[in-house]
């Protein structure tokens, strides 16, 4: 009788900035953009029940825009989420960098709402159903 294999289950590993530099991930190119825990708390609040979201629906993560990665986006929509945290932004520098980055995905055409770190992690569900009521609105 021939044993049985057991399917092994490897959890991701998590993902740490070094140096302000983030590692490649899978579908995203080397030197790419950094997903924080607040990020995952939210995609695991849509991903668990994506019906509640209607104009959400299709919603993707690390969305290109330009040369750029949103955080979330429908790319056919040319709509965007970004979530901020201080820790990345901190620095004045960094701060007028973004805000550079910022314009240039608006001059593509597309439409970015931006929440923090706090609003996203911790209430992801209300960040959402706002998503959701201002995307319906400007269909």
């Amino acid at each position: 009788m021939a044993a049985r294999r057991r399917k092994v289950v490897r959890a991701r590993p998590r993902v740490r900035v070094v140096r302000g530099r983030a590692p490649a991930r899978a579908g995203v190119p080397k030197g790419g953009p950094w997903v924080g825990p607040s990020e995952d708390i939210l995609w695991a609040c849509y991903t668990n029940s994506p019906e509640r979201w209607p104009a959400l629906k299709g919603l993707r993560r690390q969305v290109r825009a330009g040369r750029y990665y949103l955080d979330f986006g429908l790319a056919g929509r040319k709509l965007g989420v970004e979530v901020d945290g201080l820790a990345f932004h901190g620095p004045q520098e960094a701060w007028a960098a973004h805000h550079k980055r910022h314009r240039e995905i608006e001059a593509l055409g597309w439409r970015v709402v931006r929440y923090t770190s706090n609003e996203a992690g911790g209430a992801p569900a209300t960040v959402l159903d706002e998503v959701n009521r201002l995307w319906t609105k400007g269909r």
